[in-house]
């Protein structure tokens, strides 16, 4: 047998085993050493020897000064509606130590206190006796009583009044060829809608031959109608009114338009200034103004109350929340909220002044124009709806037949619909099936009816939109596609988009918005705008919701008029950036202006695109 051979070297180290169990705790070490002192502070400040404004030292508890508001009236700014020849009396209630000093000032202007201008006045209480046009502004009432900061709070005062026209040129004298310059000063609050007039025929649009203006003024209630006839010929030639209207009135002021060899046969009278309708009060003298009323101080805030019924806070429309999350939920599980794309962008900036384009005595309808169907024809078409004829749509090739009230065409319907809120929308007029929780989409070129169900739409007062309790369903139409909105349980808001031809539902929320509590809504680039009243003039926007980005507008400051305090209906028409209204009758457009932005799912596509570069 062989020998055993030599052994061989070590090998490698081998990996590493798992950790074992862990050990028990050691014992406590030592306390370690105290560490240094640290650095005196600085001396304390006697709060009960104060300096105050006039020198004096006072050793009470100082409180800067507040203004005290009594039951709704709970913010820094206040509008107040009165009418002309009116008495007003605006109260300041403070508190604060020491007792704080009251002044009150117009902003951009003086108090008019009878025949007496005056800067300010220190006084609880301002009064204005016989209130006219020219009292129009802003006052405000600061209090200080030498403890930062002081305390102010504005009223807003709009004067109501009739229409008055007042003409300097009533008779101008003009050659063949020339042109002719029409003016009428109109003074008017709220703003009146004005038109002219040759003989019974309104002259309301731009042409060749009519060059139609307002010029706006310093003044809130002044504006300057113009009107220029061109190239002037003998059909010119006669009486022609400016006519201005709003809620308290009408008037018409006539100037003449006459050749000089018509002169003799013509009775013309030469005024400097004639002046239709009736002018403001007389100014009253100093001693018969409002005596001054006692001093008011901090009232029992136990005695305060709040209106419920008040359209003025987050806790009024959305129960008090703020979170977008918590107000836009979606309405139905099989929808998720996020696969739709937004055409369009943008966000309203100003609403524009109301032109009157027609009057019916009826106080709920809708007009409306295709915002889709290209083509120069389908530009001019207008199609109404009158609440006494649920069964009937009738089309307009042109404004002057709308204007006439002669219907080019008038669709039967089959299927009868409710309310004023409908829409046309790519040649289908859209509309609330008459007692049904139904969609309905008329094919104006076959006449076939579609038909879809509102989810979770009950039929019950409940549920009917809006402060008039009118309708069930308020049709849209956007840059983005068709709307319809509607009240569910709780007062909630449903609003969905629609496909316009399936009628299948591309986005749905669940908004919890008391829709009730506000005037109307419309819808501009995807965002539901809220308008706080129909039968106040003015009123404001100040809430809109996202309903692609899913955000609550809780800041803004958009002021719309009803001039008529009786509007029943509100469409936008993206084609040509207005609002569409139906104000006791009269067939209202609005411009808007909007700020386009950029689309976040643009953005989003931009992200993408330089991350995957």
């Amino acid at each position: 047998n062989g020998t055993d051979g030599q052994p061989g070297s070590v090998g490698p180290q081998g990996p590493i085993g798992l950790r074992g169990p862990q050990g028990i705790p050691g014992t406590k070490g030592r306390i370690g050493k105290p560490g240094l002192n640290g650095i005196n502070g600085m001396p304390g400040v006697c709060v009960y020897q104060v300096h105050l404004s006039d020198g004096s030292i006072s050793s009470e508890m100082l409180i800067p000064p507040s203004i005290i508001s009594l039951g709704t009236d709970s913010f820094s700014f206040k509008s107040i509606n009165v009418k002309e020849d009116d008495n007003l009396r605006l109260k300041c209630v403070v508190a604060g130590y020491p007792p704080p000093v009251v002044s009150w000032f117009k902003i951009n202007g003086t108090i008019k206190l009878g025949k007496f201008e005056v800067e300010s006045i220190a006084d609880y209480t301002l009064n204005i006796t016989h209130i006219q046009r020219s009292h129009m502004g802003t006052y405000v009432c600061a209090a200080d009583n030498g403890i930062p900061p002081s305390a102010h709070k504005s009223f807003s005062l709009d004067v109501h009044f009739s229409p008055l026209i007042r003409i300097y040129n009533q008779s101008i004298l003009v050659v063949n060829g020339s042109t002719a310059y029409l003016e009428c000063e109109v003074e008017s609050s709220p703003r009146a809608t004005t038109y002219w007039k040759k003989g019974n025929e309104r002259i309301l649009e731009l042409s060749n031959k009519h060059e139609i203006g307002v010029i706006e003024t310093v003044l809130k209630y002044k504006t300057i109608m113009q009107l220029n006839i061109t190239k002037i010929d003998s059909s010119d030639i006669g009486e022609y009114q400016c006519v201005a209207r709003n809620d308290f009135g009408k008037i018409a002021g006539n100037i003449l338009v006459y050749y000089e060899s018509t002169k003799s046969i013509i009775n013309i009278t030469w005024q400097e200034v004639v002046v239709f309708g009736r002018g403001p009060p007389t100014k009253e003298s100093n001693n018969e103004l409002c005596p001054p009323s006692e001093c008011y101080r901090c009232p029992d805030l136990k005695s305060l109350k709040c209106d419920q019924e008040e359209i003025s806070s987050i806790i009024d429309l959305f129960g008090g929340n703020k979170d977008p999350n918590e107000i836009l939920k979606p309405l139905l599980t099989n929808i998720t909220n996020k696969e739709v794309k937004r055409t369009l962008a943008c966000q309203v900036y100003t609403i524009g002044k109301a032109v009157l384009h027609h009057s019916l005595n009826d106080t709920y309808g809708c007009w409306m124009k295709d915002t889709y169907t290209p083509g120069e024809d389908s530009d001019e078409k207008i199609w109404a709806t009158r609440e006494n004829k649920p069964d009937q749509l009738f089309e307009f090739n042109n404004k002057t037949l709308f204007k006439q009230n002669v219907a080019s065409s008038t669709y039967n319907l089959e299927i009868p619909f409710k309310g004023n809120a409908q829409v046309i929308y790519n040649s289908s007029f859209y509309y609330n099936q008459k007692d049904k929780p139904i969609i309905v989409r008329y094919d104006l070129l076959t006449n076939k009816h579609y038909k879809a169900h509102a989810p979770f739409l009950e039929l019950n007062t409940n549920n009917l939109l809006y402060q008039s309790m009118h309708n069930y369903m308020d049709f849209s139409v956007d840059d983005n596609g068709l709307w319809v909105v509607y009240g569910i349980a709780d007062n909630n808001t449903a609003v969905l988009k629609l496909d316009p031809y399936s009628l299948q539902v591309q986005l749905a929320w669940n908004i919890s918005l008391k829709h009730q509590k506000v005037g109307e809504m419309f819808i501009v680039c995807g965002i539901l705008y809220i308008v706080e009243s129909v039968t106040e003039s003015p009123t404001n926007i100040r809430f809109a919701l996202d309903l692609f980005d899913r955000k609550l507008f809780d800041d803004l400051n958009v002021q719309f008029t009803n001039p008529f305090k009786k509007t029943t209906m509100i469409g936008y028409n993206h084609k040509n950036k207005e609002l569409f209204t139906w104000d006791k009758g009269h067939q209202l457009t609005y411009p808007i202006r909007y700020h386009e932005v950029e689309n976040p799912i643009t953005r989003n596509e931009k992200d993408t695109n330089s991350n995957s570069k």
